[in-house]
């Protein structure tokens, strides 16, 4: 066939679509536009909501822009000239660019939803996990209280360079039960010879804290208690270490 004979060469341009409506026909934007005032449940629905959402559009924009892609070509490939298929790869280039925008847009959406779930629930957890460990300490001290006053003399002793001159310090209420628990300790420690046990009601119950003529241990359940007490109040701190790293991880 000549070129006289050849049809007219056609030009045109193919766009691709890379808008950022949500499946039900909302956007992002309008989506967030609608938290305010959400109950709990309302806010967990929210976040699945948009996390199923985000989804759905990824897949959508993938298959479309393959969809588009494939016509492109075809039709590059049956008018038989290498400006369509070059305009078939831009067009591609195109497309996911636009993809990789939207899917960011909506990761980062998602992101700030749960930066601001955590936020408003940081310091009510701390609260809850606070009262929670004092009531389960109270119970322990209540029921196994010798169980403490043991371990935390048997600690004690063991840190001591020498136990002459000993004196135990404890709750008053703690006095008849450390004296008994001293004379169960003697055939363990045989420097252990004398001992005072005075009061102290500074201490809480459970507490000990000893003295020899070679130093001081203190030992305290309120002690052990505030080194996690510390932990739980930093959940109701500023966002922190972890909240940068989740979106590094994002």
């Amino acid at each position: 066939m000549s070129l006289s004979s050849a049809e007219p060469l056609r030009y045109g341009k193919v766009i691709l679509s890379s808008g950022r409506t949500l499946a039900g026909g909302l956007s992002l934007e309008e989506q967030g536009g609608r938290r305010a005032g959400l109950t709990d449940k309302e806010e967990t629905d929210y976040m699945a909501a948009v996390k199923t959402r985000a989804q759905e559009m990824a897949v959508q924009i993938i298959r479309d822009a393959q969809a588009e892609a494939l016509t492109l070509k075809q039709q590059a490939h049956e008018e038989g000239y290498q400006a369509g298929l070059a305009q078939a790869e831009e067009e591609l280039g195109q497309a996911h660019a636009a993809m990789a925008d939207s899917l960011a847009q909506a990761l980062a959406a998602v992101r700030q939803g749960c930066r601001e779930i955590f936020a408003a629930s940081r310091e009510d957890l701390a609260l809850l996990l606070r009262a929670s460990l004092e009531k389960v300490l109270a119970q322990e001290l209540e029921t196994r209280r010798a169980i403490f006053l043991t371990a935390y003399l048997e600690e004690a002793l063991e840190r001591l360079d020498g136990l002459t001159a000993l004196t135990v310090a404890v709750h008053p209420d703690d006095e008849p039960l450390m004296a008994h628990i001293l004379e169960l300790a003697r055939p363990r420690y045989p420097d252990l010879v004398s001992w005072r046990v005075r009061t102290d009601a500074a201490l809480g119950q459970g507490s000990i804290v000893l003295e020899s003529g070679q130093g001081m241990v203190h030992n305290t359940v309120d002690g052990r208690l505030q080194a996690v007490l510390q932990v739980l109040d930093g959940l109701a701190l500023p966002p922190t270490e972890r909240e940068t790293l989740l979106d590094q991880e994002g």
